[in-house]
């Protein structure tokens, strides 16, 4: 398990609020922070105490193994698949992307790479939908029949900032849909398979929504649609700009089953169930809001006061469970329904575990193409449209299954030549009695132990073609040379391992050399290796030493990217 070392991209002001979450997350080492905007990097850099720089490319150049990303909405997805493709872990602002084939190539890659990707969607860990979903797994509501989701979020409501931005400022609403439709898909477990979509086109004097203006000729402030989900349920999702509304700006007004529903409004939650003669209705207005919410519904003012989210950032609601998150939060900043801490601790939780995160690649997807095709939909007026999807996220168990090792190949051992010794060095072969001395020399390489039963055990075993390099009578290093009997006739290179005292001392290449010399004076041509994604160091002497990525599975052509990635990075590093 590797601590996470993160890389902050964008440091405008919804990204403030997730630094520090970072920074004091128990699984992150560091943090370093990037924005094109100078000031701004300087200004965050400096008010949390990490270093600072202006480009990805910068970001990618540090020793970082994770990139938050928090830029413009409509970049999120080119830059995800850069960052994957250099083998880093993302965590991603919402939306995954506004393009379908990059949702995609998203999913792709972290099924070959098995690296986490999240998208830092709120709504899933918002009370209403915790609530529904509860319920409906329960068996309270029956089988589900229809939804009502929205995100109404006025222009006016948005910072100045990011309305003087034109460009991007008119996004399509179905663009940034995930607020909606994740919280009825997460307490359903369905995906939507059709969607149809009407909007309504802006007429105010300012020039937001105009063509010319935005980068999309986007007219539509609002848009509306009705989604088919898998289940047989249909959902109505609204996304609108430009509406007299504040808060809950995310919402769910309405959940029905076959023998039950929720209800909401401002701050009155229902539920409904039928019984005979009627329904029995309940009012779990104090399970579902904010605790501080509850605490303050005598006060005068005070439905105006939740219309205006006065109590919608920090305190918790009893469908929540904040005793799961890390102690280093407990006097921090949360927001959004207090779902930020759950976000970041969700992200670096499953990136240090290797575990799926809650939004994982294949949610995000679910969350974000039905908005991308009802605003295709929009503009063809309303026409039905099929929604693609990429698929169940796999299980726990099919998850933790280990991706097969890179593999390498020698093609020309016939350069392989026996190493110079420098003076006081030796080469010797294994004999009877060396077993400890092969255990702690592999240990102290690997950082873990192997008994030397994993080398006797085998059927290609051989003590003569397990090879040690000494130094002044000391095993310093070893590997051995055989053939594996999955591949006939090729060498089989593997358990090189070098004491941690002799690093930096060339004896990984010269038992390496010894070993394929070995290999070539026995009749081999070629030889073959299996090695782990981070052994970078090891990579680069095989490379140097003439072997080269062999592909013999789907996951090896991303991974061994993201691995010349890190291999040139520290090679600009040392110039």
């Amino acid at each position: 398990m590797e601590k996470l070392k993160v890389g902050f991209l964008g440091c405008g002001q919804f990204a403030q609020s997730f630094v520090d979450l970072f920074i004091k997350h128990p699984y992150v080492e560091s943090v370093i922070v990037a924005d094109t905007d100078p000031a701004q990097a300087k200004a965050t850099g400096e008010r949390f105490g990490v270093p600072y720089y202006h480009s990805l490319d910068e970001l990618l150049s540090e020793d970082i193994n994770a990139v938050a990303i928090f830029t413009p909405r409509h970049t999120h997805g080119p830059i995800a698949i850069r960052c994957l493709e250099a083998g880093k872990h993302v965590y991603s602002a919402v939306p995954m992307a506004s393009e379908i084939t990059h949702c995609e190539q998203i999913v792709r890659l972290v099924k070959k790479t098995h690296l986490t990707y999240m998208m830092g969607e709120t709504c899933v860990y918002y009370p209403c939908s915790l609530y529904c979903k509860e319920k409906l797994a329960s068996g309270d509501m029956g089988k589900f029949v229809y939804a009502e989701s929205q995100y109404h979020h006025d222009i006016s409501h948005f910072s100045a900032h990011h309305r003087e931005d034109l460009a991007a400022i008119g996004i399509p609403p179905f663009y940034y849909p995930t607020h909606s439709i994740s919280m009825v898909l997460a307490a359903t477990g369905s995906y939507v398979t059709k969607v149809t979509a009407m909007g309504y086109e802006d007429t105010e004097d300012d020039p937001i929504f105009k063509k010319g203006v935005n980068m999309w000729d986007n007219v539509y402030s609002n848009a509306f649609s009705l989604m088919r989900l898998a289940n047989g349920g249909v959902v109505r999702i609204n996304e609108c700009r430009r509406i007299g509304h504040k808060a809950p700006s995310s919402y769910i007004s309405s959940f029905y089953g076959t023998t039950g529903g929720y209800q909401f409004s401002n701050a009155q939650h229902m539920f409904t169930k039928n019984v005979e003669g009627g329904v029995k209705a309940e009012d779990v207005s104090d399970l579902v809001n904010p605790v501080a919410m509850t605490e303050n519904k005598g006060a005068e003012g005070f439905k105006n006061d939740v219309a205006n989210h006065k109590w919608q950032w920090d305190s918790f609601s009893p469908m929540q469970d904040p005793t799961r998150l890390p102690e280093s939060y407990h006097d921090l900043h949360n927001g959004h329904m207090a779902s930020h801490q759950f976000l970041i601790d969700d992200f670096c939780t499953a990136a240090y575990n290797g575990t799926l995160p809650t939004v994982s690649a294949w949610d995000a997807a679910r969350y974000t193409v039905p908005g991308i095709v009802a605003y295709e939909s929009l503009l063809k007026d309303g026409e039905p449209m099929d929604v693609p999807d990429f698929g169940n996220r796999p299980t726990d168990e099919e998850w933790a299954k280990p991706l097969p090792q890179l593999m390498m190949r020698h093609p020309a051992l016939s350069f392989a030549a026996d190493p110079v010794l420098p003076e006081g060095y030796a080469i010797r072969t294994h004999e009877a009695g060396m077993e400890a001395v092969w255990e702690d020399v592999i240990k102290d390489a690997f950082g873990h132990p192997y008994s030397f039963s994993f080398m006797k055990d085998r059927p290609e075993y051989d003590p003569k073609t397990v090879f040690y390099l000494e130094k002044d009578e000391e095993a310093i290093a070893t590997a051995t040379a055989v053939e594996n009997p999955l591949y006939p006739g090729e060498g089989w290179f593997r358990m090189v391992g070098v004491r941690s005292c002799a690093r930096g001392l060339g004896a990984g290449r010269l038992i390496a050399s010894y070993a394929l010399a070995d290999l070539r004076r026995r009749g081999y041509k070629t030889a073959l290796l299996s090695t782990d994604d981070r052994r970078i160091p090891a990579i680069a002497l095989y490379l140097s030493l003439g072997f080269e990525p062999y592909i013999t599975h789907e996951s090896h052509e991303a991974r061994w990217k993201a691995v010349m990635h890190e291999l040139a990075r520290r090679a600009e590093k040392k110039q």
